[in-house]
């Protein structure tokens, strides 16, 4: 399996914070089935800018410990890009990393708030060439109080991607609303987003049984596995329409049933 969001790469971000404490998550990513990541640190201006020379030689560095230590494990290179009016000129500009030197970028909107310009900014950033993945949808404010926007945003063309992670606590808002996203069959990938050996690690193994058991193998097969060597390899990854809400069903059926008597 591959990673296409993590934060593993040490002293870029809010992510590993050291090379031992990168060596050791990469260890629990082997141990969880994984044999490569796309390292994917944070380019949001006002707190993380770290440069694309710092990030490679983070990277080359990283690699060479683990050549060193016999260890076998793909770092592909990426950012997690915050999401802005400025965005298309970073990229245009080749200020930012693409997943792995394609097409696809991972993006992250605000936490609280919405940008309202987002639908249309989504379709540019198409028009200029790139496919934009949306990093964990299940835990921006407005994917639960306003989720008919979230709607738009993928009917805009973005694909979506949500977090191992917030599958952990069946209590968590984040939970329910990662459920809410895979029955409307609205998710391309999943991640761990890990950031270090306590917060959103790569032991997974319990939430990856769960997508498999819920989602079944032939979804679990596509977008568990396939879709991320997709990106790396700059291959088309399939996006399903939006599947109608159990609500939406309910009153259609019940309006079915009176236009039926009539």
């Amino acid at each position: 399996m591959l990673d296409i969001h993590t934060h593993v790469l040490p002293g870029l971000d809010d992510g590993a914070r050291d090379f031992d404490e990168s060596l050791e998550i990469i260890k629990k990513y082997i141990n969880n089935g994984y044999d490569g990541v796309i390292a994917t640190p944070h380019h949001y201006r006002g707190r993380y800018i770290p440069s694309k020379e710092e990030i490679i030689k983070s990277r080359d560095l990283l690699l060479n410990q683990l050549k060193k230590l016999k260890i076998d494990f793909d770092i592909y290179l990426g950012n997690e890009i915050f999401f802005e009016e400025n965005t298309i000129n970073e990229l245009e500009n080749k200020e930012v990393f693409t997943i792995a030197g394609s097409r696809y970028i991972l993006i992250e909107f605000p936490f609280l708030g919405k940008i309202n310009y987002a639908h249309s900014l989504i379709y540019q950033i198409q028009l200029s060439g790139f496919m934009p993945i949306i990093a964990h949808v299940e835990r921006y404010q407005v994917t639960e109080e306003e989720f008919e926007f979230m709607e738009k945003i993928y009917n805009a063309g973005a694909l979506f991607q949500v977090n191992l992670s917030s599958l952990k606590d069946p209590s968590s808002k984040e939970y329910k609303l990662v459920n809410k996203i895979l029955d409307r069959d609205m998710v391309q990938f999943v991640a761990t987003d890990t950031h270090s050996l306590n917060k959103r690690n790569p032991d997974v193994k319990d939430e990856l049984n769960y997508l498999k058991n819920k989602m079944g193998e032939r979804w679990y097969q596509e977008v568990v596995i396939d879709n991320p060597y997709k990106v790396i390899n700059g291959e088309f990854v399939r996006k399903t329409e939006i599947k109608e809400s159990l609500e939406k069903n309910k009153k259609k059926s019940f309006f079915e049933k009176i236009f039926r008597r009539n």
